[in-house]
């Protein structure tokens, strides 16, 4: 039985494979950078965004000198505009939560670690607020 040497070619691509290896090895992320990816992502992924691309959904519905942004009595239906609105309302709430856990770090100055803490949660509010009446809006249009 014959051994096989293996080509220089293949050779050359374990050797470049294995500095590749290193470099990645060696890369750091910074932390802030993967948190706001994975947010991104879930706001995307709540929001609606793999519906948007896999059924390619209508922007708006026009209706007889109006147009209706949200499908009426759907619950398993949505409209483009919806959807990015909604991702939208959801960014400023994951904002609003961002604030708060940041007023944590004011503790020693309680006038701006309240401040941010009333930011923080006017925006949560508001976003409970709006994402409820847009379901609403939704489930009873009249």
């Amino acid at each position: 039985m014959r051994k096989i040497k293996p080509s220089r070619k293949v050779k050359s691509l374990t050797y470049w494979g294995r500095g590749v290896y290193k470099t990645l090895v060696k890369l750091r992320v910074p932390t802030v950078l993967v948190a706001v990816i994975l947010a991104g992502l879930s706001i995307f992924l709540l929001g609606g965004g793999v519906y948007d691309i896999t059924q390619n959904p209508i922007a708006i519905i026009p209706l007889r000198g109006r147009i209706i942004t949200v499908y009426p009595y759907y619950i398993h239906e949505q409209t483009l505009t919806a959807s990015v609105g909604i991702m939208i309302l959801y960014a400023i709430g994951t904002a609003g939560l961002i604030i708060l856990y940041e007023s944590t770090k004011y503790i020693r100055n309680p006038r701006q670690a309240s401040l941010m803490i009333i930011v923080g949660l006017t925006l949560l509010v508001l976003t409970f607020i709006a994402t409820e009446s847009i379901l609403y809006v939704k489930m009873y249009p009249e």
